[in-house]
């Protein structure tokens, strides 16, 4: 993929996002599009985000899914 296909699917996800703040898949499309393109920080910054809402709202935590997206970032640390 190209840094210009990876910014429009953030955009697009954080427009899902502000219209559905919860929305676990929007987040997973973030957090792998700054991954891909090696910004692991923002990448976790968003997992944090999401973290804390789920948290706050439901007292849970993000799905198995989401969890083994940023394990690599949490490994490389």
């Amino acid at each position: 993929y190209k840094r210009q296909e990876y910014n429009e699917a953030i955009n697009f996800a954080r427009l899902v996002i502000n219209r559905t703040p919860l929305s676990e898949r929007a987040y997973r499309i973030i957090i792998r599009s700054y991954l891909e393109q090696g910004e692991r920080a923002r990448a976790f910054q968003y997992y944090e985000r999401l973290r804390i809402l789920l948290k706050q709202e439901f007292g849970v935590e993000p799905s198995p899914e989401t969890k083994r997206l940023i394990s690599a970032i949490k490994k490389s640390n």
